[in-house]
């Protein structure tokens, strides 16, 4: 239905462009939403919360940041997450293992950090 260039142009919004699959899939299947919808929904709540807050890392970060922020629920959880692939996690350049959200997984999160009213407000340049 559409052109490279135009599926490209439509990426920022990807939920809303990827919004119908074929009818033959289990509906969970059917699209990108409903299968991070699907998820979603398997995670306990330290999994779903350290998720969602590390929606905030812009490029990933590494155990010390995540722990920071999500407190000592992090490490447990970002193990769990790794092994369910919603955090991928690699070595950095300094010897520390960095953690990062794949795009599409970051925007879901993100949504779901704005619903619960936990995003922090941007600080103010000194």
């Amino acid at each position: 239905m559409l052109t490279p260039r135009q599926i490209a142009d439509r990426l920022d919004d990807r939920f809303r462009l990827l919004t119908s699959g074929s009818r033959t899939l289990l509906p969970r299947q059917q699209t990108l939403r409903a299968v991070v919808d699907w998820s979603w929904e398997l995670l306990d709540a330290d999994e779903r919360a350290v998720l969602s807050t590390l929606s905030v890392f812009a490029g990933g970060c590494e155990l010390a940041a995540a722990e920071a922020v999500c407190g000592p629920v992090a490490f447990e959880a970002l193990g769990s997450l790794v092994d369910k692939s919603l955090v991928v996690a690699a070595p950095s350049g300094d010897g520390e293992m960095r953690y990062r959200l794949l795009e599409t997984v970051a925007e879901y999160a993100g949504e779901r950090l704005d619903e619960a009213g936990l995003r922090p407000a941007p600080s103010a340049p000194t």
